[in-house]
């Protein structure tokens, strides 16, 4: 089984009401982008781990939101991949057996992730402020 499936049926197993699964799809999007990705898949991506990182959602808002974009919107910006140069990736979030560590690998691959792409920072809470998407800051 391939890295990337073993890691999302795990996710998907937890059952978890933070959604995980979402922060996994979303930073494996952005990590494996190509310069022709779909603008759709770029926007979700980058509002999911926006939603999480930088406003202390959970993974189940940053889906919810994804459906209400769809709903609003057909327009989608052109977020750029770029180069990015983590160490962390699907892989080495298997790499722990236990729950709690692997969960944290997980958030911290997304968090790294979403660190890499801050060149489009700016650009993604515009996004969200221009479809009235901005939610209330959570985190300390």
């Amino acid at each position: 089984m391939e890295p990337i499936h073993e890691l999302w049926a795990y996710t998907l197993s937890l059952g978890d009401e933070f959604f995980l699964h979402q922060v996994a799809v979303d930073a494996y999007a952005l990590q494996h982008a190509f310069p022709d990705e779909r603008p759709m898949k770029m926007a979700f991506a980058l509002v999911g781990l926006c939603y999480v990182y930088e406003f202390g959602m959970t993974g189940k808002d940053a889906q919810n939101l994804h459906i209400r974009l769809t709903q609003k919107t057909s327009d989608w910006p052109d977020f750029q991949p770029i180069d990015i140069c983590v160490s962390l990736n699907e892989g080495s979030c298997l790499e722990f057996e236990d729950e709690p560590n692997r969960n944290q690998a997980i958030l911290d691959w997304g968090r790294a992730i979403w660190n890499s792409y801050q060149i489009h920072h700016v650009g993604v809470i515009r996004w969200l402020e221009h479809h009235n998407e901005m939610p209330q800051k959570n985190r300390v």
